[in-house]
């Protein structure tokens, strides 16, 4: 199976795998890291690559599960089948056991994971067995399947998550014979949207699905030319790909319009609706150019009827652009491959061989860390997906996302906005635009604002994490729909953005404190690059002194003399807790101290730096381990080697927590993150973004969770209160006493040590209560109410004793 449109090629990828499958050793230089993670879980757990077995369907436990799910399913089920009708995939719906209860599938005959459960550790690596560990979109395409069996396979899968990142389940859609096309995953990940969006709309489901209008988000990420019509062959909807063949057709009210007015005399519209459509023979469709007697043809790949319910349906036609024949004229694409998306990504990856970072200020790099970050840039720079940036400050995330768009081939500007230096009451006017008497005080004929701006290029997010919370409704839906309207307006603008976004945050930290919507995370984090911090990457020091030796030298008029030796040693020695922009500053401010024609000497460095000549140093200043910060605020703190006693690295909470807890390094607390879904439904997590009935646990009761209010507790805190009488002991991984079910004691002989039990794990976790919850054993709801029988809580600040 060819890999043309994907981010790996075939042949790298089967080398890795045969490489992996007979050695246990991955090329992380090609293998993503979920994969990795999932390759090295199944090889643990035993699965046998050459196996062809699968899971036996339980007709019992499906009609179970579809009677427990069934608001879920009514919500969903419109979306799936749109989905089948656009992408000629399977496509399912899981539950957070990984149980397919909900399937819709083109083929007349497809059981192979209808009514099972979906296992890793039966069915190895897959789309839809990585996303109960990732949370997040995922894709696993050919080779990067585990068992041999599954490797004609592509696949994608969205979770269905509630505000605080709690995992339901997720929709998968896979292609058991061909290659998905790339905006797949961001169609699921829509889907999901959409389904969520219906399930909320309760008895309003019916309203939604009135106009074909609902599903605009979803066509509009297609590639290739879609049109929908009613069954009378009237024009209801079309993307940007077919709105050459139809033109000005949104003039029109809704539904008014025939196709017919647009067809050739060759063709009529009952030719269209009726003409069978065989698969690999495509049905040729004549359009007319206006009064001009140019004739335009498009191939009929393949035409569905969408029953929405209540009656409703929707004729879904999807086209392909023959590669040859007289159309010359179209704007949509010619010769775009019939998966919908892979001639376009091709066709910026060619244009890869000419892009160059050369003009890109400071990326630059040639250790086996920032090797891996150029890779992966070079891998999705070309293609249109959003990438969310994590490391620490300093580190050149931006010097990263200049990187991305020169290598894009996008002809549109770069755009960066700092999150974090805004006013508040500037934001929105500020990302969105406005009219003319908008607000008071706002410019005659109005302004666009920063995502309009970026049309046709990119848009980099700087310090996503202190966008205002409900500004963050407003960029989520831009991202959604790609369109913007300004503010004072309802004319929405329709956009060609490709958003990067960047933090030096906890994400989860953020999502868990209610700061930062779950649902935005996921969307803007389809791919993920870690930046190294500068103490990792091994001999890169030199390269980058050298070259900022030079281009400062230029631009100060200073002679440009090499460093001496010691103080290269002691530039190599110091650990950078402010990464490449505080040596870029060092290295200013010791040219300057030297001055014109000297030398510089130890002398001109800072004396913290200059001390590290002899041995290597790390920041002296008030460096914060990872669980401090993630209380605090969720932001990255340097963890190099020399932290003050008491304060906790990734290693020390590996040490004291135990290393089972965790697996990889993940963006999410930057750290670590869990490596098991969370299990525990949260009663009062609100249900928004989660398309299953979150309020009853999809399916399942929720334990009851004490208000936030509760006496003991208050949103936002974390320390040992005074009332620690109550003692709390439980089972878990964390080193708990061994007998105990998770109860609650009353033997007020153990409550100090259980109180520093749940301190040590939320430190664990970095302050995720929810993981915290899973290393300790016990429900999130459960953690919260003990929390605050016995006085601990959360502040913005934690104090390691």
């Amino acid at each position: 199976m060819g890999k043309k449109g994907s981010m790996y090629d075939q042949k790298s990828q089967v080398e890795a795998w045969r490489r992996f499958i007979a050695t246990g050793e991955i090329d992380e230089s090609v293998v993503r890291p979920e994969i990795a993670r999932s390759w090295k879980r199944c090889r643990a757990a035993g699965v046998n690559p050459w196996s062809s077995d699968f899971p036996s369907m339980d007709e019992k436990l499906l009609a179970e599960k579809q009677r427990a799910y069934a608001h879920s399913l009514a919500a969903n089920m419109p979306v799936m089948r749109m989905l089948v009708a656009l992408l000629n995939c399977n496509v399912s719906l899981m539950d957070q056991e990984s149980f397919v209860f909900g399937f819709q599938s083109p083929l007349s005959y497809y059981p192979r994971t209808f009514g099972t459960y979906v296992l890793e550790e039966v069915v190895g690596t897959g789309n839809a067995t990585i996303v109960p560990y990732e949370k997040k979109p995922v894709r696993a395409d050919g080779f990067e399947q585990y068992r041999a069996i599954s490797q004609t396979y592509s696949g994608v899968s969205a979770p269905f998550l509630d505000n605080r990142g709690v995992y339901f389940g997720a929709m998968n859609l896979n292609n058991p014979f061909g290659m998905l096309p790339e905006c797949a995953l961001d169609m699921c990940a829509t889907a999901v949207d959409l389904a969520n969006e219906l399930f909320l709309a309760g008895r309003g489901m019916r309203a939604k699905l009135s106009t074909a209008e609902f599903f605009k988000p979803l066509i509009r990420l297609m590639n290739q030319p879609v049109l929908v019509l009613d069954r009378r062959g009237n024009v209801l909807i079309a993307n940007e790909a077919m709105h050459s063949y139809i033109p000005r057709y949104e003039t029109f009210s809704y539904g008014s319009q025939s196709l017919s007015a647009y067809l050739s005399k060759k063709t009529g519209v009952k030719y269209v609706l009726e003409s069978p459509v065989k698969e690999g023979e495509p049905l040729p469709v004549v359009f007319k150019e206006g009064r001009k007697k140019v004739e335009r043809e498009l191939a009929l790949l393949h035409r569905s009827a969408v029953d929405v319910g209540n009656g409703l349906s929707f004729v879904v036609c999807v086209f392909d652009v023959p590669s040859v024949g007289a159309d010359s004229s179209s704007k949509s694409g010619k010769g775009q491959a019939s998966n919908g998306g892979g001639a376009r990504a091709e066709g910026s990856r060619k244009s890869l061989g000419r892009a160059s970072v050369k003009d890109v200020v400071d990326y630059i790099g040639e250790s086996p860390a920032w090797g891996k970050v150029d890779k992966l840039v070079r891998k999705v720079a070309p293609i249109k997906t959003n990438v969310l940036l994590l490391g620490e400050t300093g580190a050149g995330k931006e010097v990263v996302a200049r990187a991305l768009h020169r290598m894009s081939g996008r002809k549109g500007p770069f755009v960066a906005i700092n999150c974090g230096a805004i006013p508040r009451d500037l934001f929105a006017a500020e990302l969105f635009g406005y009219e003319a008497g908008a607000f008071t005080g706002a410019k005659e004929g109005g302004s666009i604002g920063k995502i309009e701006a970026a049309e046709g290029g990119t848009l980099f997010l700087d310090e996503i994490g202190e966008m205002p919370l409900d500004l963050q409704v407003g960029l989520l839906r831009v991202i959604q729909e790609q369109s913007v309207t300004r503010l004072g307006s309802t004319e929405p603008h329709q956009l060609d953005v490709r958003f990067l976004a960047a933090t030096n945050q906890n994400i989860r930290c953020l999502i868990n404190e209610r700061r930062f919507r779950a649902d935005l995370y996921y969307r803007l984090s389809m791919v993920e690059i870690s930046l190294p911090p500068l103490r990792e990457r091994e001999g890169d020091v030199a390269l980058l002194v050298d070259h900022f030796n030079r281009d400062l030298s230029d631009s100060l008029r200073l002679p440009c003399t090499p460093l001496p030796e010691d103080v290269m040693k002691a530039l190599a020695n110091y650990t950078w807790p402010g990464n490449v922009r505080e040596l870029r500053n060092v290295v200013e401010r010791s040219l300057i101290m030297a001055g014109e024609g000297a030398k510089v000497t130890l002398e001109d460095l800072p004396v913290h730096v200059a001390n590290a000549v002899s041995v290597g140093m790390s920041f002296e200043g008030p460096a914060l381990s990872m669980a401090a910060v993630a209380g605090q605020s969720g932001r990255m703190a340097p963890v190099g080697g020399g932290l003050p006693t008491g304060m906790y690295s990734p290693s020390a909470v590996f040490d004291r927590v135990g290393a089972g807890a965790y697996d990889r390094p993940s963006a999410m607390g930057y750290g670590y993150q869990e490596s098991t879904p969370f299990g525990e439904v949260v009663s009062g997590a609100s249900p928004y973004g989660v398309g299953f009935d979150a309020m009853a646990g999809f399916g399942l009761r929720a334990a009851d969770e004490p208000s936030e209010h509760s006496a003991g507790w208050q949103s936002g805190e974390l320390h040992s209160g005074q009332d620690q009488d109550a003692a709390f002991s439980v089972a878990s991984s964390a080193g708990f006493p061994a007998g105990t079910t998770g109860a609650f004691s009353q033997d007020e002989n153990v409550a100090e040590a259980d109180r520093m039990r749940i301190v040590k794990a939320i430190r664990g976790a970095d302050g995720d209560l929810l993981l915290a919850a899973e290393l300790l054993g016990v429900t999130y709801a459960v953690l919260r109410k003990r929390m605050a029988e016995i006085g601990i809580r959360v502040k913005t600040s934690i104090e390691i004793e």
